[in-house]
């Protein structure tokens, strides 16, 4: 990525928390907290989902998809008489 490429980037991030910071500005604290709070929630839930479509882009060789077809098979509890 050329290097114009990544300093817009970080100008639209910028821009981007200018807004969010002149939208929370007349909120009461505790509403900044709640607003901060969904916001956090909603960072996680986009991070699992980045992840998932990782995971399912990155495909499987045969061998992987054979061990997790193969039905599971219980192994005895030790130790407990």
């Amino acid at each position: 990525m050329p290097f114009s490429a990544y300093v817009r980037v970080l100008v639209d991030l910028a821009e981007t928390l200018h807004g969010w910071i002149a939208a929370l500005t007349p909120l009461d604290r505790a509403r900044r907290r709640r607003v901060a709070r969904y916001a956090a929630r909603i960072a996680d839930t986009l991070s699992r989902a980045s992840d998932a479509l990782t995971a399912l882009e990155m495909g499987l060789s045969d061998a992987e998809i054979t061990e997790i077809e193969t039905p599971y098979v219980p192994h005895p509890v030790m130790g407990i008489e």
